[in-house]
């Protein structure tokens, strides 16, 4: 497998690649333990989620998508990301961005998070997750220990 990479996480990725794509996982000994996970599975049978170990890349859109209507999450999420996110790193279309690190989430101010359409209750724990992304991030191969944090 090839893998081309750039940017702080690089040798990251393509030392894990193989493990995201989920080399090891084993879908024949899969059992829903959750209701919605049971009728997501039985629907979309074969469906396959990377492995990345970085939860707040997860974590952070979740919240944002709690309590309102998905289009309005996703343009939050989009606002944050251009207003706040890096470039991408590589060949990439210049308008390209990254998500922030958890430093400029943790130290976005309330007023920034209002202009982009999060209330006070998402931004708030969306800074606590950012606060606490090492220790989530470490808890990522215990999802026993990684629920338990969340």
């Amino acid at each position: 497998m090839n893998v081309d990479a750039w940017g702080p996480g690089a040798a990251e990725l393509v030392e894990n690649i193989r493990t995201e794509l989920g080399e090891h996982d084993r879908p024949e000994d899969f059992r829903p333990a959750h209701p919605v996970l049971e009728r997501a599975w039985s629907r979309l049978p074969g469906l396959r989620v990377p492995c990345t170990g970085r939860l707040l890349e997860a974590l952070v859109p979740a919240i944002l998508e709690q309590r309102v209507v998905g289009l309005d999450a996703q343009a939050a999420w989009t606002r944050l990301v251009g207003a706040h996110g890096g470039p991408a790193p590589g060949p990439a279309p210049g308008p390209m961005r990254v998500m922030p690190s958890p430093d400029v989430w943790a130290n976005l101010p309330i007023w920034e998070w209002r202009r982009t359409g999060v209330d006070l209750h998402r931004s708030k724990t969306v800074i606590f997750a950012a606060r606490h992304a090492a220790k989530l991030n470490r808890a990522a191969g215990d999802p026993a220990r990684a629920y338990q944090l969340m």
